[in-house]
């Protein structure tokens, strides 16, 4: 592919990205207090440790964009405490975990496909004191694509990973 942009261990302080083929190699982060959009984009996420974090107060906003991995898993987007990922008919494939939610983060998810994700959104199950909850606002049309039932003594309520059967005795 001609990437429009490529970025390895980035940093973004805002902006907007309109229809470009990106190149992600290690960490995208997200800074606090700044708001990243990607409008009609294409996120390649190349190296098998690349992943988007959203730091504290940080905002990304993904419109119409698709986000992949060809070949490998990527990490997958980490939206911290106080960060929101705002995401609109978005399609994010191949990732260890598609979207992992920390206590405290916020995502906004509307017509958004989870594909070929080992975990599709990962949301901590309990919640350590004074740390808040993970809020889904605008929670509505989420496909995934694969299906797992939460295990009672994992910490994380896992929605939308592969299912790993296995054959009781």
């Amino acid at each position: 592919l001609n990437y429009d942009y490529q970025w390895t261990n980035q940093t973004l302080s805002g902006g907007t990205y309109y229809g470009n083929d990106i190149e992600i190699r290690g960490t995208l982060t997200i800074a606090s207090g700044n708001v990243v959009t990607f409008v009609n984009c294409n996120l390649d996420m190349t190296a098998a440790l690349s992943q988007i974090v959203i730091n504290q107060g940080g905002k990304l906003r993904l419109f119409n964009c698709n986000l992949f991995q060809c070949g490998s898993m990527w990490i997958g987007i980490r939206v911290q405490p106080g960060g929101l990922l705002n995401c609109y008919n978005t399609k994010i494939e191949d990732a260890s975990q598609a979207i992992a939610a920390e206590f405290g983060s916020i995502l906004q998810l509307n017509t958004v496909t989870l594909n070929r994700n080992n975990i599709g959104i990962l949301i901590p199950a309990t919640t350590p004191t004074g740390m808040g909850t993970v809020n889904l606002l605008n929670y509505s049309n989420v496909c995934l694509l694969y299906t797992s039932d939460a295990a009672d003594d994992q910490s994380s309520v896992d929605l939308g990973g592969r299912r790993s059967l296995k054959k009781k005795k």
